[in-house]
């Protein structure tokens, strides 16, 4: 009974000991992802506004590239959101805003010489890398 209390006691130690170094890679990882993902919201919800003006003025291509960039939008914002907080089970969101992100750059790169359109795929792209690379280190 000693020796596993004092197993016990030893492996929490171990485990306390290791933390402070993963904690700060961790964290900065957690907060690269967060600024990318912010950057990327901000990016798509301007390229939503450029498409809702678009559409209006007869270029209907543009409503449906609209709705996908809202929604983009709407996941970067949660994904900074829980990567701010450094949400342990963010793992199903990070890969959530990665398919967005690659489905988003996709169609805004089908959209040739528009600058709006073209800043908002490169803000995809950094998203969805960053993403892919913070959800790998997740599911370790």
């Amino acid at each position: 009974m000693k020796t596993s209390v004092w197993l016990s006691a030893f492996a929490l130690l171990a485990i306390l000991a290791l933390t402070p170094a993963h904690a700060q890679e961790d964290n900065e990882s957690f907060m690269q992802c967060a600024k990318e993902c912010n950057a990327c919201e901000i990016h798509c919800n301007r390229c939503f506004k450029h498409c809702l003006e678009q559409a209006a003025s007869g270029k209907g291509e543009h409503a449906k590239m609209g709705k996908l960039c809202a929604n983009c939008g709407e996941i970067c914002k949660t994904c900074a959101v829980l990567c701010a907080r450094e949400c342990p089970h963010s793992g199903p969101v990070l890969e959530c805003c990665a398919n967005y992100c690659e489905a988003c750059e996709k169609e805004c790169r089908k959209m040739e010489g528009d600058k709006t359109m073209e800043a908002c795929a490169n803000a995809c792209r950094a998203c969805a890398k960053e993403c892919r690379q913070m959800a790998m280190m997740k599911n370790k």
